[in-house]
Order: C-alpha cells, then structure tokens, then sequence
C-alpha cells in the first residue's frame, strides 16, 4: 500500500510545474487526504491525469480535502480568491491564473465536495493543474 500512495504522490508532483516547496505541501496533501477520503492512489493519479470517470463521493471530498489543505477552499468548498491567485501565481502568468479564477469562481455543486470536484475539473479545464 506505501508503494501506491508513494507512486500517486510522485505521479502528482510529475505532472504538476510547481516550486519545490508547493510540491511537498501538495504531497503532504495527497497523502492527509487519501488517508481522510480512503481513495486509492491510483484514483488520485487518473484524477491528476484529467480523467475524470470516478467520480464517485469520495473522490469528490478528496478534491475537497486537497482545496481545503492547499487553502484554495473553505470546508464548505467555498473558493479563497487569494490563495488560489496567489499560489498559482508563482509560477504560471498572474493574469491566466486570475481568469481562470473568474471563470471558474461561480462553480456550484449538490454539495461541498460535489462543488470542489467541479471547481476542480475547471481548473483543469483552464489548465491550471
């Protein structure tokens, strides 16, 4: 099991052109948040990937939990204009990042988890993560 949890945390960290320091709190994220949620490594690394086919509720709250531990949302999946804008930022263009969050800032759901795995896939969508 530790090698499927380390091989989904080096498959986030690959796929992502974040600083060092974003990269092991986003480790220590995945890592918190398939131990809260119990998805399996391999859902976050398809995840990662954009696929998208599991989607069922505890997928959704591990993209609630991971929002929530990077600060992009509060627990009830409400968007942080700030954290998001401002990590992103360091190393993607301050204005693609801020009109992905425009884009993405009315993203709704059935629920706190359903609207941060939305979030999520639009992010994705503007090519965020």
């Amino acid at each position: 099991m530790k090698f499927f949890i380390l091989l989904a945390i080096v498959a986030v960290a690959a796929a992502a052109p974040f600083t060092e320091e974003q990269l092991k709190k986003g480790q220590q994220h995945v890592k918190k948040c398939i131990g809260e949620t119990g998805v399996s490594p391999e859902t976050v690394a398809k995840l990662k990937g954009g696929d998208f086919s599991d989607d069922d509720e505890a997928v959704q709250c591990f993209a609630l939990c991971f929002f929530r531990e990077a600060q992009f949302t509060d627990a009830s999946g409400n968007q942080n204009k700030n954290a998001i804008i401002g990590k992103l930022s360091v190393d993607k263009d301050p204005k693609a990042v801020e009109a992905a969050y425009e884009k993405c800032k009315g993203v709704t759901g059935t629920s706190p988890c359903n609207k941060a795995f939305n979030a999520y896939k639009c992010y994705r969508s503007a090519g965020l993560f």
